[in-house]
């Protein structure tokens, strides 16, 4: 301890043989510095050494360009025909280049697409035919080509109607009232009761005539249509079996059934 330590001298000066003691702490504090950073870096060698190897896969990867739209520079919307074929309405598209699908609905209904076939080797023009409702509807179509152009249609269809017949007792409870309606217009009235055959040609008389008939009751249209038909057949004694057949002017067919049992009072 007495080499390390300064000591002075009688005469008040530091001996030769001493050693300045901010040198010694200095020393060692660069000394454990150095320690400690070896000890650091052994460490996460180590570390490093237990992390398994990950491949690396430096192939090249192949640049993959977008395919370029060939009809991007196609700025011509398309053309679109609604052609009465019968009971449905023909819709055309037609393109100057090609086209990519049709949509459509009746009346904002839930919307139905029909998509071009590639395999065709005209794309210019699509088609797709769509059965008409019955009465008044309207036909939206909106068709698109392969450059995005859209164009839209709107046209008022009048769908034939078929005649609804309603089958019911008179307030008699001896009868039963057999009526057919029909915007369209009726042509004449059938029905078979227990097999046997009735015919009523409503074009038979003139709405005059028809008018003298209690037995018939009908309603005619501003048009001079028969729109509405009633007859009252009277029950037979036991089962009734009906099968009812309504023509409209149209020559659509609208049928009913029905079966009553009678037993006549006494």
């Amino acid at each position: 301890m007495n080499q390390i330590l300064m000591v002075e001298g009688k005469n008040g000066k530091k001996n030769n043989n001493t050693i300045d003691i901010k040198k010694i702490v200095m020393f060692f504090s660069v000394a454990i510095i150095i320690f400690g950073g070896l000890l650091i870096v052994n460490g996460i060698t180590g570390i490093n050494k237990n992390k398994p190897k990950v491949a690396v896969d430096k192939t090249p990867k192949p640049q993959v360009s977008p395919t370029p739209n060939e009809y991007a520079d196609d700025e011509e919307a398309p053309e679109i025909e609604l052609l009465l074929s019968g009971e449905k309405v023909r819709i055309v598209a037609k393109d100057d280049r090609a086209m990519d699908y049709i949509e459509y609905s009746w009346n904002d209904d839930e919307v139905e697409r029909v998509n071009i076939d590639e395999e065709t080797e005209d794309k210019t023009q699509m088609e797709t035919s769509v059965s008409i409702l019955q009465g008044k509807n309207t036909l939206n179509v909106k068709v698109v080509d392969k450059a995005g152009n859209e164009q839209e249609k709107t046209q008022s269809f009048q769908g034939k109607v078929k005649p609804v017949i309603t089958l019911l007792l008179n307030s008699e409870q001896n009868g039963v009232i057999i009526k057919a309606e029909c915007t369209d217009g009726l042509s004449r009235l059938e029905y078979t009761l227990n097999g046997n055959w009735y015919r009523l040609p409503l074009d038979l008389y003139t709405k005059e005539e028809w008018e003298t008939i209690p037995s018939v009751i009908l309603e005619w249209s501003e048009d001079g249509k028969i729109i509405s038909a009633q007859y009252t057949q009277m029950l037979l004694e036991g089962e009734n079996d009906f099968h009812v057949y309504a023509y409209s002017k149209e020559n659509l067919v609208g049928e009913g059934s029905g079966k009553r049992t009678y037993t006549v009072q006494q």
